[in-house]
């Protein structure tokens, strides 16, 4: 949903090139040859195959396959991390080499990262292979298995089925959030209080969850919000006048939605008085934030094996592509800040914001 998954995502959008880093050519092998032979045991899940870019920018849906693999008696399935050494030609060409077609065959699917998606998928062209190596090559070598993955942004695919964050509802319940709470405090005497947003579009989220929070933030404000929008190259040195615009107002809340250098960008925006919130892969990403929007790392998981598992029951199928939709969490800062006698953990419970993803903070408004 944001750019925190930096190496997956370009190779993702650019295509697997040449010099790109892949996977270490024991550890494919091993990971291949175990995985297809304990996915084939009755009742068990399919296996999970992440490289470790994956897993290093998104540790807590890794977490959550790991438990969720090995949580059932009896029926769990296979969990590895591929560790980067050498370029993804080495994935197929060895998968070809060691039979992994032969081997796949009659399975529905695997669980995979974007990164070694885009090397099984990426074929002749862009390996750059002869007409030769490229025989049977990529996600052929799989023998027909379909892979389910994660947090793709590759564009379709027909052997991929992604399971992706759908980022607008949280954006849309944010702004809300955020609009009733200029409302009170416009209420209560201060007639220059605002709300506003920066943003920079990622490849897993457009301009739809920009328009999606101001429309939320109008249908509760009655005003639109500052609107502040970064370049995807700009620097932090090149964002320094959109920021500086939005500290000119009389700013009271504030969602830092930029993907990369979200930090930077909420030490520059921090002030006594303003509620802020963030869109991050990880909802610790800053202590002080009144709220978040993050990816549903469980939904994610359990959506990616149950899409798994729908196409080994029925090998050859691909389901259509999922789509979880992000969590708004509240923080426990979010109290603190009250107008008109309402606090803002109380509007974002009311707008079904969950406390640490889990459920609604029973906390909120007290």
């Amino acid at each position: 949903m944001n750019d925190s998954v930096p190496t997956s995502a370009r190779l993702n959008q650019g295509g697997v090139t040449r010099g790109a880093k892949a996977l270490s050519r024991r550890a494919i092998l091993f990971s291949l040859a175990v995985s297809l032979v304990l996915s084939g045991c009755a009742g068990r899940s399919a296996p999970v195959l992440l490289d470790e870019a994956f897993t290093a920018a998104r540790p807590g849906l890794a977490a959550r396959f790991r438990g969720l693999q090995k949580g059932f008696p009896g029926q769990g399935g296979v969990y590895a991390e591929i560790g980067l050494v050498r370029g993804p030609e080495v994935l197929v060409e060895e998968a070809r080499k060691a039979g992994y077609a032969a081997a796949g065959k009659g399975k529905g699917a695997i669980i995979t990262s974007p990164l070694l998606a885009a090397s099984l998928v990426a074929g002749e062209k862009a390996l750059a292979l002869d007409s030769a190596a490229a025989q049977g090559s990529g996600i052929q070598a799989l023998g027909g298995l379909g892979l389910v993955v994660p947090e793709w942004q590759g564009g379709p695919q027909a052997q991929i089925t992604p399971v992706n964050t759908e980022a607008s509802k949280a954006f849309e319940a944010a702004g809300r959030a955020a609009g009733a709470f200029v409302a009170a405090l416009r209420r209560s005497g201060q007639g220059n209080a605002t709300g506003g947003i920066l943003f920079r579009e990622t490849p897993s989220r457009g301009p739809e969850a920009l328009e999606a929070f101001s429309r939320g933030f109008v249908a509760m404000a009655g005003v639109a919000p500052t609107v502040e929008t970064i370049g995807k190259a700009d620097t932090m040195d090149e964002s320094a006048t959109p920021v500086g615009r939005l500290l000119a107002v009389d700013l009271r809340i504030v969602l830092v939605a930029t993907g990369r250098d979200t930090r930077a960008f909420c030490k520059a925006l921090e002030r006594p008085g303003l509620a802020l919130g963030l869109e991050s892969s990880d909802p610790a990403a800053w202590p002080a934030a009144c709220f978040v929007i993050a990816p549903d790392d469980d939904g994610i998981a359990r959506a990616a094996i149950a899409a798994a598992g729908r196409m080994g029951k029925a090998p050859g199928s691909k389901p259509e592509a999922v789509a979880v939709p992000a969590l708004l969490l509240a923080r426990s800062g979010a109290r603190s800040f009250e107008a008109d006698g309402i606090d803002l953990g109380r509007l974002l419970a009311e707008e079904g914001a969950g406390r640490r993803g889990g459920g609604p903070d029973p906390a909120a408004g007290r």
